[in-house]
């Protein structure tokens, strides 16, 4: 299966960061993110990773930071090597252009990281990750932790 051709930007987020529009309509529309968190996330200077495909429509966004909470890491049951990247919050627009488009989301910016990333998902949502090739390593309630795993 042909890779998605997708174009992907990266913002350090400042307190003066300007955030695009087609970011600010899916916050507005998540219950995943909101404008609090944006704010958060702009005074803590982590990184915005913003996708489209090549016809310049908007795919998604995703917030990261390199390493991850203490809590997190008290909470793992397994040593992770290496450094990780965690995922605060990771939208794309699934319904309109399908998984594939998600995966090549997190290779980009696995690729440019090059460091594992990891990420905590509801019960709910695990098998939606699954499908881009997370793995679960650790569950903590009805919460999990997944990291994720190149596709060979």
């Amino acid at each position: 299966m042909e890779e998605p051709e997708l174009k992907v930007s990266e913002i350090i987020l400042l307190p003066t960061t300007e955030i695009p529009k087609a970011v600010l309509d899916t916050i507005d529309n998540s219950f995943v993110f909101s404008i609090d968190e944006l704010n958060h996330a702009k005074s803590r200077k982590k990184t915005m990773y913003i996708s489209s495909n090549k016809k310049g429509e908007f795919i998604g966004y995703c917030i990261t930071s390199v390493g991850f909470p203490f809590e997190v890491a008290e909470e793992l049951d397994c040593d992770i090597e290496g450094k990780v990247v965690w995922i605060d919050v990771l939208e794309i627009a699934v319904l309109h252009q399908g998984y594939d488009y998600g995966r090549a989301f997190v290779e980009q910016i696995k690729s440019r990281c090059s460091y594992d990333i990891l990420l905590l998902s509801i019960e709910d949502s695990i098998c939606f990750w699954q499908q881009m090739n997370f793995k679960v390593i650790c569950y903590s309630g009805e919460m999990a932790y997944m990291i994720y795993e190149r596709q060979i």
